[in-house]
């Protein structure tokens, strides 16, 4: 997503730069996602805080984080099929968020 975008806004050098920048990013916790989405926009990283502060999204979404981080180590994690759809919902509804800032359908 963050490439697409710099393909649309950027030259070649700034692309490259910021490829190599994406490849260096930390795990990405609700915390981090909220500082990397303020640093292309102040206004699109206040607006993630208000949608990661509605129905527990910001919560989800960590503790989504940490079931992926936990099985990709081989730690056992229980999750419920219900506990997974939810899981699905937000980070899909995470994902449309940043779409429409990173790369909006004209």
């Amino acid at each position: 997503m963050i490439n697409g975008y710099l393909e649309e806004h950027t030259a070649s050098r700034v692309l490259n730069f910021g490829k190599r920048q994406a490849k260096r990013l930390p795990s990405l916790n609700p915390e981090n996602l909220e500082q990397l989405v303020a640093s292309f926009d102040k206004e699109w990283g206040a607006s993630l805080n208000e949608f990661l502060a509605l129905d527990e999204n910001r919560q989800t979404l960590a503790n989504l984080i940490g079931a992926r981080h936990a099985l990709a180590h081989g730690d056992m994690t229980h999750v419920s099929g219900s506990l997974l759809r939810q899981y699905q919902s937000v980070a899909e509804a995470t994902i449309s968020h940043l779409m429409d800032r990173f790369l909006p359908l004209p």
